[in-house]
């Protein structure tokens, strides 16, 4: 059985067998809150989402290519301006 998903838990697209994704929910600050707090300050998601009290952000996928011709992606999250995020809310 191989180790590697078939698809992207994120939008099931197919994933290169090569490619090691590191999928993170929330951010580092908004994922240590209480679950609670999370429900109550969190709208939107899972790849744009404003936090109350901590402002709007994007996740995004960010390749990096390794010396040996592999690749791992990472799942970032971004800080974005409100007209940032309302324009990525609107282009989903």
């Amino acid at each position: 059985m191989s180790s590697h998903p078939l698809a992207c838990a994120c939008c099931g697209g197919p994933l290169d067998p090569n490619d090691r994704r590191f999928n993170y929910r929330l951010p580092d600050p908004v994922a240590e809150l209480p679950d609670e707090e999370i429900e109550s300050r969190v709208a939107g998601g899972p790849h744009v989402f404003v936090v109350e009290g901590m402002g709007q952000f994007l996740r995004v996928l960010l390749p990096v290519a390794l010396d040996d011709g592999r690749r791992v992606t990472f799942g970032v999250f971004v800080a974005v301006s409100s007209q940032a995020y309302e324009s990525a809310r609107g282009s989903r």
